[in-house]
């Protein structure tokens, strides 16, 4: 790789555009960068290190914004064009940052796009042409020529000294890290943890299976349950990973099989003796069972027919009783007949007693047709006082109805009164609802406009209150703006000044480094006759430095005043346009007017329906009284003539009355006195007929009983009487009879049964005895059945769980195996095998190798600067504690013959072996990169250390890079160095920001 031109624009501290010619600096093979601190020296490297790959080392990586220059105009964008040959291809990269630009109309900024182009020289045509525009593609692309990531081309080809230096005395974790870092050793480190996680696993999977095998060891034994193993004994004590655990499991659990079979054969002999133990006694117990029930069975026969013959009287007196019953029930119906004209006959006689008591004395012995004539005038007396009773009883309606008349014509004179108070005050209610009704919907038709006024008067209200706030703090943020405009102005009008003062004591302050005999950093003079002496107000570098950071400081917070100040102003102006300049007092002030008026609208709306249902039942109620108030009036009219009808009506009746009633207080009086009497002659009369015709049915009755008890063979009726027996009664005693007989014939189908008889003639049978035979035999063949069953499924459980136990130990014995050998295997990786002697890991390892190259290409390099004294060799000593071996560096010193480790080694002894190891770390990456060369390359600082003599050796070994077709620029501060190379770029340093310059003879006097 080798750089031809680098053109940056607006980057670091340059603020225009600058163009670095390194063809031109690299014609000599050896060239100086140099110029004051802060002057862009580092953001050369960072602008070629941004063209190839985008961003920039060390810690500005993450702050690309700070890529763009302070001192660049608005509208001049940041950019970096590399050109430079890699992998034989001439290229052109140019890249912008994102980066704010101002708007190109109106005010404000917008955001920048990064940007990124690829172009290549073909020499055919000797023309540009266009590759890309992507990032990734360019990225790639680039990638692939250079062979290197960002960071191993910021340590290769940008040269850090002063890490390398560090790098010497580092321990060997650190070197680790960073030949991690540049040699891509991360695929071995994985290879390392990847080993110890297969270790892990496999591991994992041996105790998961030993565990398993253990818990199927336990289960066995928990189904040999009370019967272990004789020959075995008890489950030996076993634990996870131990080696024979597989076999001694098995070995248990075949003997555990064994026993269980051996106890299976004899419970299943257990089990068939019971079984026809428990069959015996179970038709023994049905045989002694049946021979008890025929034996109860015949004595019980026995004592019922002896039962029978005790009741053998008892059964003919019933059979006779019930046949005279059967005879008198034909006698029955003249009896009743009988004792119901005698009842009918006393009751006759008894109403005609009680009937002639309430006759008259002469009448009361007459005979009924006496009785029946005087009954007859009575009634034709009673006849002519009809008329006079129905007119009596007209007048007393009349009266009534003409008192009722009166109340009621009292009564509807105070309703009608009150029903015309009513009706007036109805009609004022009536106007005063029709009114509210009106006034309630004009307040709801208000509501929704009021509402709508309210919802903004609020809004301006808010917005107003906030325009005042804001206006406070933005005349607030104006003071604090213009304080701080002052403050940044004055700042850097006092950083300017120190800037002049120092630059016109410069002389000054590089006399004051002068010493006798050594050359001026400017002219390279070793005497110094009249150096500038040093003012009472000399200013300092330190001083500047202090003002410059006070000036920025006070410019961020000018910005932060004028950003913040903006952005009130821009809130204050919505506001104004929302809240107008009419003052927040007036505002409140009228907003409350409009709640005021809006909570009375919405009462007043709310009112609407409740006044209007009040009015619609108001006008119910008036046409209801207006219409009652007229049927009134009406009402009344009419009582008023029907009462003059029914006085007139009375007048006449009444006359008629007096003249009837005779000495009676009444006519009623005089037909009720008249009526009694017809009624009492007429039952009289009635009673007597009645008991005549009684006497006459109860003879009647007396000849057909005496007939019917006759033909009944009784010798009386009163015989045939005492024979009668109820339907109920004679039902009883015909079942007693049936029963009887039943029994009779049950009783003889027992005693002659041939099955009975000889069941009675056998001993006493005894079934309590055989049944508790049965339940023995019954528990021993229940014991005997769960034994054979709990043996055979302890057969089944042990061959179940034998044979998983089986098929697991096949599985382990190739996990256990694996296991040892991936453990081998991470051990070695990891620096812990016993083999592995100098505990190196995998990584280190291969660090150690890439390490000892870096130290032979270094080496050769140190010996020609160092004068042949210097060595530097790598070491894989082993190391105390837990240090990591192999990664050893020592340098050998010819002089003495003795090694130094390089943590020893003075400031410019340091210098000559990282400068070196940098070299040698240089070859080498390249070499992994792929072979590819690197033609230029950059070392920052680190001369200053060395003596005149190794100076020169060392520029030596550096021009001899030259014979390589190498060129190498050297960063640094030295000033002898300006005169010892004469292509130099200067970087120069003004207010209005860095630029280039492009020298090729150092300065004289």
């Amino acid at each position: 790789m080798r750089l031809h031109r680098l053109t940056v624009t607006a980057f670091g501290p340059f603020g225009g555009t600058e163009r670095i010619d390194f063809d031109r600096l690299s014609a000599a093979g050896l060239f100086l960068l140099h110029g004051p601190t802060g002057a862009g020296k580092t953001s050369v490297l960072d602008a070629v290190c941004f063209a190839l790959y985008g961003s920039v080392p060390g810690a500005r990586r993450s702050h690309t914004h700070a890529l763009r220059s302070d001192h660049a105009a608005p509208h001049t964008l940041t950019e970096v064009v590399l050109d430079l040959t890699v992998g034989g291809r001439r290229l052109e990269i140019t890249r912008s940052p994102e980066q704010q630009r101002p708007k190109k109309r109106g005010t404000g900024h917008t955001r920048e796009k990064a940007r990124c182009t690829l172009r290549e020289f073909r020499p055919g045509d000797g023309s540009w042409h266009a590759l890309s525009r992507s990032h990734e593609e360019i990225g790639a692309e680039l990638g692939d020529l250079l062979g290197m990531t960002r960071d191993q081309f910021c340590q290769v080809v940008l040269l850090p000294q002063g890490e390398f230096a560090r790098f010497l005395r580092a321990g060997a974790e650190d070197r680790a890290k960073l030949l991690g870092r540049l040699f891509d050793t991360r695929r071995f480190a994985a290879a390392e943890q990847h080993l110890a996680g297969l270790r892990a696993a496999a591991l994992a999977g041996v105790q998961e299976a030993d565990e398993r095998l253990l818990s199927l060891a336990h289960r066995i034994q928990q189904a040999a349950g009370h019967h272990p193993a004789r020959a075995a004994g008890p489950l030996p004590g076993l634990s996870p990973g131990d080696p024979g655990l597989a076999e001694a499991v098995l070995r248990w659990a075949a003997l555990a099989r064994s026993e269980a079979r051996e106890h299976r054969d004899i419970a299943a002999g257990a089990l068939e003796t019971a079984e026809t133990a428990h069959r015996r006694a179970q038709q023994d117990l049905a045989d002694s069972t049946e021979n008890a029930r025929l034996q109860a069975r015949y004595d019980d026969a026995l004592r019922r027919a002896a039962a029978l013959d005790e009741r053998g009287g008892e059964r003919v007196a019933a059979r006779v009783r019930l046949e005279r019953a059967r005879a008198a029930d034909t006698v029955a119906p003249a009896l009743g007949l009988r004792e119901s004209a005698a009842a009918e006959h006393r009751a006759a006689l008894e109403s005609e007693r009680q009937a002639r008591t309430r006759l008259p004395p002469d009448l009361a012995d007459a005979p009924v047709d006496r009785l029946a004539e005087r009954e007859r005038r009575t009634r034709e007396r009673l006849g002519a006082l009809s008329t006079a009773r129905q007119a009596e009883e007209r007048a007393g309606q009349l009266a009534g109805e003409l008192d009722e008349l009166d109340r009621e014509a009292d009564r509807a004179h105070g309703l009608l009164e009150d029903m015309q108070q009513r009706a007036g005050e109805r009609e004022t209610t009536r106007t005063a609802l029709e009114q509210r009704t009106a006034r309630a919907t004009e307040a709801a038709a208000r509501v929704g406009p009021l509402a709508a006024d309210l919802e903004a008067a609020r809004h301006r209200l808010k917005a107003a209150r906030r325009r005042d706030e804001l206006a406070a703090s933005i005349r607030a943020a104006e003071e604090r703006e213009l304080a701080a405009r002052e403050e940044s102005a004055a700042a850097r009008e006092h950083w300017l000044d120190l800037k002049d003062r120092r630059l016109l004591g410069y002389a000054a302050e590089l006399a004051a480094t002068l010493d006798h005999g050594q050359p001026c950093a400017v002219c390279g003079s070793t005497e110094h006759p009249a150096p500038a002496r040093r003012r009472a107000d000399q200013v300092s570098r330190v001083d500047e430095d202090t003002a410059l950071q006070a000036s920025q400081a006070a410019d961020a917070r000018r910005e932060q005043h004028v950003r913040h100040r903006a952005d009130l102003a821009a809130e204050h102006a919505g506001l104004l346009a929302t809240a107008g300049q009419e003052a927040a007092d007036e505002l409140t002030a009228r907003t409350a007017a409009l709640e005021k008026v809006l909570t009375a609208e919405q009462a007043a709306a709310d009112g609407a329906r409740a006044a209007r249902a009040a009015q619609d039942a108001a006008e119910r109620e008036h046409t209801e009284l207006l219409g009652a108030l007229q049927t009134a009036r009406q009402q009344s009219a009419a009582r008023a003539s029907r009462r003059e009808a029914l006085a007139a009506e009375l007048d006449t009746l009444t006359r008629r009355i007096a003249e009837a009633r005779g000495e009676a207080r009444s006519v009623a009086e005089r037909a009720a006195l008249l009526e009694r009497a017809s009624e009492q002659l007429v039952s009289a009369a009635a009673a007597a007929r009645t008991a005549q015709d009684t006497a006459d049915r109860l003879k009647s009755a007396d000849a057909r009983l005496a007939d019917a008890a006759y033909r009944a063979r009784f010798d009386t009726p009163e015989a045939a009487a005492e024979a009668l027996l109820g339907e109920a009664e004679q039902h009883a005693c015909q079942q007693r009879l049936d029963a009887w007989q039943a029994e009779e014939a049950a009783v003889t189908t027992v005693l002659t049964d041939l099955r009975t008889t000889e069941a009675a003639a056998r001993p006493r049978a005894d079934p309590e005895t055989a049944r508790a035979a049965v339940d023995a035999a019954t528990h021993g063949l229940r014991t005997a059945a769960a034994s054979d069953t709990a043996a055979r499924t302890r057969c089944e459980e042990l061959d179940r769980l034998s044979a998983q136990a089986t098929a697991d130990a096949r599985r382990l014995a190739p996990l256990r195996e694996e296991s040892g050998l991936l453990a081998h295997l991470a051990q070695l990786a990891g620096g812990t095998a016993v083999e592995n002697e100098y505990r190196m890991r995998l990584e280190t390892y291969v660090l150690a190798a890439r390490l000892e190259e870096v130290a032979d290409a270094a080496g050769t390099r140190l010996r020609r600067m160092a004068a042949g004294r210097y060595l530097l060799t790598h070491s894989d000593a082993r190391t105390g504690g837990r240090a990591r071996s192999g990664l050893g560096l020592h340098v050998i010193d010819a002089w003495t013959g003795r090694t130094r480790d390089t943590a020893t080694l003075s400031g410019g002894e340091s210098f000559l072996v990282s400068l070196a190891l940098a070299l040698g770390l240089a070859d080498v990456v390249a070499e992994e990169a792929g072979g590819r060369r690197l033609d230029t390359l950059f070392i920052d600082e680190g001369f200053g250390s060395l003596d005149e003599q190794s100076l020169d050796e060392v520029l030596d070994v550096l021009d001899s890079l030259r014979e390589q077709d190498r060129s190498v620029g050297i960063v640094s501060h030295v000033p002898d160095l300006r005169i010892r190379i004469p292509a130099q770029l200067e970087l120069v340093k003004t207010r209005t920001g860095s630029g280039v310059r492009h020298r090729s003879a150092p300065l004289g006097h």
